[in-house]
């Protein structure tokens, strides 16, 4: 297969990605403290897990896009400083954004503005006193992934550029293997501790952008759906065994956000977007799918401003509808935000 144009059906899986993101986000069926509601169930474990494709799902298709650019770029270095900057503008725009204090935004007749300035004064204060965690989170925990995509998108290209000798693939999938001991195997005898959360940087990212690098590098000669939906499943199955075992022997957390089945439930996802089959290409759908880069800035902002209502209330009803408030309201304010030049910038 070789694919050198926009692929429809990926944008239509990052319209699915985006959605799962909100619902790990939202954890429907779950039940927190954070939230409010008393339910856990195997349904919500099931959704959380199901829904952990998304995140390496980016990745991939970053890693795989990235090497595109590369292919049709004057010079790697071209094409990376045009990657890195805009993945950078769009990190630091979203975190200055998210200094607002949105969460006190509603009811307006109790917005306070000056309480808001101090708010905003107080959250710069303590990301300048601690830059190292503001450079891997930003001002809100979700922007960890593009400070990651910056990461892998750099190292990649440090070895690109310099023929380094050692594959890049056996170097992010050491790293994927550390990290996974660092995180959802922590408390098992191959546990270690690092004192910080191996989601963030490159140790669970970058072997899923190498892989999407090295699809479109390689051009392998494969079926991508039928290879796609067998590794998904693949993947599923392992995750759910991992969870299992990981939670009864271990006390393991069963919403972990990698296990070791992750890796091929993502690429699988991948190579079934990947494959432009006619039944993924729905070009409204896909229109909004390039616009998820926006709706994963923006939608914690809804999650924080509708979670007050959403704690006053419980049940199925309101737990789905909670979720795709959060989604239509992200893609709406997005599609609004589009028309502006300056914000398309941030959003597509």
């Amino acid at each position: 297969m070789n694919i050198k144009s926009r692929i429809e059906s990926v944008d239509i899986f990052r319209l699915l990605a985006i959605f799962c993101v909100i619902m790990i986000h939202t954890r429907p069926f779950l039940g927190s403290t954070l939230f409010g509601c008393g339910v856990n169930n195997y349904l919500g474990v099931f959704i959380n897990q199901i829904s952990r494709f998304a995140v390496p799902f980016f990745f991939t298709i970053s890693g795989y896009f990235f090497a595109l650019k590369i292919s049709k770029s004057e010079s790697i270095d071209k094409a990376a400083k045009t990657t890195l900057s805009r993945v950078f503008l769009i990190f630091i725009a979203w975190s200055g954004i998210y200094l607002f204090p949105w969460h006190k935004l509603f009811p307006l007749g109790e917005f306070n503005i000056v309480e808001a300035l101090e708010f905003i004064k107080n959250r710069i204060i303590g990301n300048l006193k601690n830059p190292i965690n503001f450079l891997f989170n930003g001002t809100k925990g979700h922007l960890w992934f593009l400070s990651s995509l910056i990461q892998v998108i750099f190292i990649t290209f440090l070895w690109e550029k310099y023929k380094l000798r050692l594959s890049i693939f056996y170097v992010a999938l050491m790293l994927f293997i550390i990290g996974n001991m660092a995180l959802s195997y922590s408390k098992t005898p191959i546990g270690v501790d690092f004192g910080f959360y191996t989601r963030n940087g490159p140790f669970l990212g970058l072997l899923f952008f190498v892989s999407g690098f090295k699809f479109f590098q390689k051009d392998y000669k494969i079926n991508y759906l039928k290879s796609g939906i067998m590794l998904s499943l693949l993947g599923v199955f392992i995750q759910c065994l991992e969870t299992i075992v990981l939670k009864k022997y271990f006390d393991t957390s069963a919403i972990s956000d990698y296990f070791f089945g992750t890796y091929f439930t993502g690429i699988g996802v991948s190579l079934i977007a990947l494959s432009n089959n006619k039944v993924f290409r729905i070009p409204n759908l896909s229109s909004i799918g390039r616009k998820t880069l926006g709706v994963y800035g923006i939608h914690y902002i809804f999650i924080d401003i509708l979670k007050p209502y959403k704690m006053q209330y419980c049940g199925t009803f309101v737990e789905i509808v909670f979720t795709l408030l959060v989604f239509g309201l992200s893609i709406l304010t997005v599609y609004l935000m589009s028309f502006n030049r300056g914000l398309r910038k941030i959003v597509e």
